[in-house]
Parts: structure tokens; C-alpha cells; sequence
């Protein structure tokens, strides 16, 4: 069961992890709502868990990574024809393991000046503009 808005939003906790410079990113199984687009990795929120929890539950059970859910990046909310998302972002670390593709399709460590060439929902586009912006300021 996931946890929903008032106003029927699905929460979802996204982790946007860095390691080395580099960016985790995941792609959706093909089969799934929005198959074959890359994304940052999370999932749905459960009622008993706060937003940095269901990030490490769901990082752990897709990748068999361990990581530790940080500060609050931003949160944002999109409604697709069939959905509707409350998206909420948080920086991670890495604590523990290498990613593998236990719940997705692949996963890439990516420069964030690289994301740009990867195709991301469209809830995720600003963000991913932001992170890529920010990196060739740097």
C-alpha cells in the first residue's frame, strides 16, 4: 500500500546519489509505466515510513545498494493521464555496495552535464536541467 496526499497525490521518494562527481541513474524495466526512460531511482512511499526511509528501503531493494538519504532537494508534482505524483527529492551517499539491476532495467553513473543526453520523464526535466545547468557552472 502507498501513501497518498490529501488531495490523492502517490508519494514517491526519489535519492539523487553522488559518487565521485557522478550521478546514479536508473532506467524503468520496459514493461513498466513509462518503460525504457531513465530516471533516479525511488519509489512508492508506504504510510509508516517518512520520505528518507521509504528512499533507502526502495535504493536497497531495486540496486541492493545501502545508502543514507540526506538533506530535502526539491519536491515536484505531476499529473500524467493515469497518475498523479508527488515527487520528493533528496540527496544521498553512498554507505554500502555497487549497484546492480535487481528492479530496473540498467543504471549508469553519469557526469550531471551528461544527463541531458538521457531521455527522463517529463516530472523529472527541470530538475535534471538544474542539475546539468549547475554543473557546467562549476
Amino acid at each position: 500500500m502507498s501513501e497518498e496526499t490529501k488531495d490523492g497525490f502517490k508519494i514517491v521518494g526519489v535519492g539523487v546519489v553522488e559518487k565521485g562527481g557522478k550521478l546514479l541513474i536508473t532506467q524503468r524495466r520496459y514493461d513498466d509505466h513509462l518503460g525504457g526512460v531513465w530516471e533516479f531511482p525511488g519509489g512508492k512511499k508506504r504510510p509508516e515510513e517518512d520520505d528518507r526511509a521509504c528512499i533507502e528501503r526502495e535504493l536497497r531493494e531495486e540496486l541492493g545498494i545501502e545508502v543514507k538519504a540526506g538533506g530535502h532537494l526539491e519536491t515536484i508534482r505531476y499529473s500524467y493521464p493515469d497518475r498523479r505524483l508527488e515527487l520528493r527529492f533528496y540527496s544521498c551517499t553512498l554507505e554500502g555496495g555497487e549497484p546492480k539491476a535487481l528492479e530496473v532495467q540498467d543504471f549508469r553513473w553519469v557526469h550531471p552535464n551528461e544527463l541531458i543526453y538521457y531521455q527522463f520523464p517529463k516530472a523529472d526535466r527541470d530538475l535534471v536541467g538544474r542539475l546539468a545547468k549547475r554543473a557546467d557552472q562549476n
